[in-house]
């Protein structure tokens, strides 16, 4: 079944076989028709945690390797000299709380931990996230 108005500029252009006249119509007439620079409607769903995130990868990637970051984050390591939760001295790292003061973040914002807890932090909020999130 063709479109309505597919049929109406037919019966006006009706030289050629429906089917190919479709086509032309398709690549000449069609896009005429449809509206120009419409925004889609946002979808209050897609206001979640996952595109906040995807928006700050850049910004944090590009932050965790400036040289602002290593100076902060290896003062911060030796003023501890341990990890905050098990207490090793070795392959200590900083581990943002939250995002929300990236590039400006104080002593309060971070962890140092070592390379192991590091792992479990980010393991267990990974499990909190996928726990918090409504089954779709």
């Amino acid at each position: 079944m063709y479109p309505e108005a597919f049929e109406k500029w037919y019966e006006q252009h009706g030289l050629k076989q429906k089917q190919e006249a479709y086509k032309e119509w398709l690549e000449t007439t069609a896009p005429k028709m449809r509206p120009r620079n419409r925004k889609k409607p946002k979808n209050k769903k897609q206001k979640g945690k996952k595109n906040k995130q995807k928006q700050q990868r850049p910004k944090y990637h590009e932050y965790i390797r400036s040289i602002e970051w290593k100076k902060k984050s290896r003062y911060w390591r030796k003023q501890t000299k341990a990890c905050e939760m098990c207490g090793a001295a070795e392959n200590l790292q900083c581990h943002h709380k939250h995002y929300r003061t990236l590039g400006h973040e104080q002593r309060r914002d971070i962890m140092v931990v070592c390379y192991t807890c590091h792992c479990k932090l980010h393991d267990v909020e990974e499990f909190v996230d996928k726990i918090q999130k409504p089954p779709t």
